[in-house]
């Protein structure tokens, strides 16, 4: 496993980008997109429910239905998808555009799309207002745009940032947790 947009020679013996001493640059993020370029998908994204959150889902809920989610880094993760399928509202972040629209697409989902000033983005939104993914960067997201959330799911987000970026999405995740939210965070070795 290679941090996605990073070769093997810039990234430590933890697959780690090697760059430490400050957050992601618009270049970066420029070659984060690089992955989603072309007919294929990235080599981070997984097809089908994701194992951690089927395993991991009724500790997610706690016994709750109709609950709100939360996806940062979402790419175009069909767990989202799912999770609607089963009553719950769906809000994720993705600075890729063409994850959002191939998520919307790939998924029979018609979506209305509106730009959003507060994010520096756009939101692609399903028409009840149940799937939000909004086009930014997660450092552009704050509880101010969705108000708090009762489960985040993590599939790699915190895995593929700079080790500097991590304190910062991780005081941007304690901000949006509602009174028992449940966070699930999927990591790799």
């Amino acid at each position: 496993y290679i941090t996605a947009g990073f070769t093997a020679e810039q990234v430590d013996d933890n697959n780690f980008p090697i760059n430490k001493d400050k957050m992601a640059t618009k270049e970066e993020i420029e070659e984060w997109a690089q992955d989603w370029k072309g007919d294929k998908d990235p080599m981070f994204h997984s097809k089908g429910k994701n194992h951690m959150l089927v395993t991991h889902l009724d500790k997610m809920l706690a016994g709750r239905k109709n609950i709100k989610l939360f996806f940062p880094m979402c790419g175009k993760m069909e767990d989202m998808k799912w999770m609607y399928d089963l009553g719950h509202t769906v809000v994720g972040v993705e600075v890729v555009e063409k994850a959002v629209k191939q998520f919307f697409k790939e998924n029979h989902l018609t979506s209305v799309i509106e730009d959003v000033p507060a994010v520096n983005g756009k939101v692609y939104k399903t028409s009840d207002d149940r799937i939000k993914i909004y086009v930014c960067s997660i450092f552009d997201y704050n509880a101010d745009v969705e108000g708090l959330f009762d489960g985040i799911f993590d599939r790699g987000a915190y895995a593929a940032l700079l080790n500097n970026d991590r304190p910062k999405y991780a005081d941007i995740l304690v901000t949006l947790m509602a009174p028992g939210c449940q966070y699930l965070l999927n990591t790799f070795k």
